[in-house]
């Protein structure tokens, strides 16, 4: 276990697919298990790690394996973005809890904060996280926080189970200035 933060987003994406931030989307760094998986994933999304971090969505298998770079693209499953409850970026500061998020379905995190982003503090900030995030969900935003002091913390909340361990949650980032 790693216990630093990710000081860049090269190394962000690293600790996201081995899992260090917690539940989260099937995602693939390589064709081989992108394959293996391929058939039981339909169509998925492509992001470009490097300086251009752009994404092309609604890939089949073929346009993936097309365009497809080692060390330069992730391949991950789509969030059910129109199950959304709650998309939201957290961080402790000298108020507590500090919740910027928007509840609006069907929009990706960045397009949903921009457009409708609201935050909250404090306790009220607490009782909307709570309100949304299953309680396995809530303990493990407790401990990405105690682990990571100082980060922010992006993640999405369904009403539905989702990711890899099966919570309503995934955990997209933990983060500093970057």
């Amino acid at each position: 276990m790693i216990s630093f933060a990710p000081t860049n987003k090269r190394r962000m994406y690293e600790m996201y697919l081995a899992g260090e931030f917690g539940n989260r989307l099937r995602a693939y760094d390589n064709l081989a298990d992108y394959n293996r998986d391929a058939e039981d994933l339909g169509r998925v999304a492509m992001r470009f790690t490097g300086p251009a971090r752009r994404m092309i969505k609604n890939l089949d298998r073929a346009q993936v394996n097309l365009q497809f770079v080692q060390g330069v693209n992730i391949i991950s499953e789509f969030a059910p973005d129109q199950r959304l409850t709650l998309h939201g970026e957290v961080m402790r500061d000298h108020r507590g809890l500090v919740l910027y998020y928007s509840t609006v379905r069907g929009y990706r995190m960045r397009d949903g904060l921009s457009a409708f982003g609201q935050t909250l503090t404090g306790l009220s900030a607490k009782m909307m996280l709570q309100r949304h995030l299953d309680s396995a969900s809530y303990l493990w935003l407790e401990e990405l926080m105690q682990r990571w002091p100082g980060c922010i913390v992006e993640f999405s909340s369904y009403d539905m189970l989702v990711g890899d361990r099966m919570n309503n949650t995934l955990w997209w980032e933990v983060r500093l200035d970057y």
